[in-house]
């Protein structure tokens, strides 16, 4: 079989058993930064001094575990080092608002492959906590509205000011969250598959297909 065929196949595969899988509560455990964290003070709604960055978590309820980096979207609870956690659409999270669910994906359809050190990461934090906590929706800055906030970064906050200048384009990465009642609610990220990705999956489930009715065929003249 078309190696490629065979790899795309397994990847939606396992896509949809992720899926199917997230679907009741699985446990969730903090294994760190990915990038690193800024340090930030929060002005408004609530004055808060915290940490912003992106960070790993491992999903043990699968085996193997999978590791995967997550995005903090609710600021005034503590992230718990182990939890049961629901993954559910952005879109159903935010029911009430479908907006930020929007901006979130554009966010990361936009920004997310720039997240490659600490500076980076806390602007891209930064920029999930103002699209989720702002309510004035649709006109986004750290430095305006209902939430505000700053850091010794100067350079994180610009560059996550910018990036809330530009939620727009194709959307290429879909937004998540993984809800939990005891801790922070966490957003993921994933890739929107391409047409021919599912093109590809049929040709190859059907290749497969091909392939064992063959075989059935020349074990019964056998």
């Amino acid at each position: 079989m078309n190696a490629k065929i065979k790899s795309t196949a397994i990847a939606v595969a396992l896509a949809g058993l992720f899926a199917a899988q997230s679907a009741a509560a699985d446990t969730l455990v903090y294994n760190g930064p990915s990038n690193g964290f800024i340090s930030a003070s929060i002005t408004s709604p609530t004055s808060l001094s915290t940490s912003a960055g992106g960070f790993n978590m491992i999903n043990t309820t699968p085996s193997p575990d999978v590791s995967f980096q997550a995005w903090c979207v609710d600021i005034f609870h503590t992230l718990a080092w182990s939890t049961s956690y629901t993954l559910q659409s952005a879109a159903s999270f935010y029911s009430s608002d479908p907006g930020k669910a929007t901006a979130l994906s554009h966010l990361a359809s936009n920004y997310l492959s720039s997240v490659t050190n600490t500076t980076n990461s806390g602007a891209f934090q930064l920029a999930v906590w103002e699209i989720v906590n702002e309510a004035s929706g649709g006109s986004y800055s750290l430095g305006a509205g209902n939430f505000q906030a700053t850091s010794g970064n100067a350079t994180a906050v610009s560059t996550a000011n910018t990036w809330l200048s530009n939620l727009s384009g194709p959307i290429t990465m879909t937004a998540n969250v993984w809800a939990t009642q005891s801790s922070q609610d966490l957003a993921v990220f994933a890739p929107v598959p391409e047409p021919q990705t599912y093109a590809m999956m049929l040709a190859g489930l059907g290749l497969m297909g091909f392939v064992a009715r063959r075989r059935k065929q020349e074990q019964d003249y056998a």
